[in-house]
């Protein structure tokens, strides 16, 4: 059979031609949406999971905006409690302070260098801003109840401090004034900023 006799033989059939290609038409589109449709129901699940995520996350994040603004709040808060320790002369200052509102003189004042205390734990804690701790030694004088105040006073003042040490000694009988050396710990600027 030649090419004529087949083209003379399909116009005889118009339908069945019509048919066939519609069938063949049809199986490559078939065969093209088969590799898609897996495709496309892998990003449908992962726009959907993204979808969850997000919602959780935006329902979790309710007031975290004021949240974040009152951390900030309290964190400048904190930090004007903290005391430079390269400012030797502004912290010694600050001591000197209370001196006139205990009634008591100091007679030496020392300022140490700033360390950093030991690490507890290996968790989440270790990761955030260390501060350091700067020791300042003191000696005081004067009557028990003013050096009681005295002490009282510091721990009670504007920067962040701990008593780690005291100890009074008692004047003679000709002079009543007693002494009192006084260490103490205070929260200093965070190393290695």
């Amino acid at each position: 059979m030649e090419a004529q006799e087949v083209i003379a033989k399909l116009k005889q059939f118009p339908i069945a031609v019509a048919g066939i290609a519609v069938a063949l038409l049809a199986g490559i589109v078939f065969s093209f949406r088969v590799g898609v449709v897996p495709e496309l129901e892998k990003e449908l699940n992962d726009a959907q999971k993204k979808l969850q995520t997000i919602t959780r996350n935006s329902s979790q994040s309710v007031g975290l905006a004021q949240d974040t603004t009152q951390l900030e709040t309290f964190t400048t808060q904190l930090d004007e409690r903290i005391i430079d320790s390269t400012q030797r002369s502004t912290n010694i200052n600050y001591f000197y302070g209370f001196e006139d509102q205990s009634n008591v003189r100091i007679t030496s004042i020392n300022q140490g260098n700033a360390i950093l205390p030991p690490r507890k734990g290996t968790k989440p804690f270790n990761s955030l801003r260390r501060h350091a701790i700067v020791n300042i030694s003191l000696e005081a004088e004067g009557a028990f109840r003013d050096l009681l105040n005295f002490a009282h006073n510091i721990r009670m003042g504007q920067k962040l401090t701990r008593i780690s040490r005291f100890n009074f000694t008692a004047g003679s009988q000709t002079d009543p004034t007693m002494r009192m050396v006084l260490i103490v710990e205070v929260f200093g600027e965070s190393l290695g900023k």
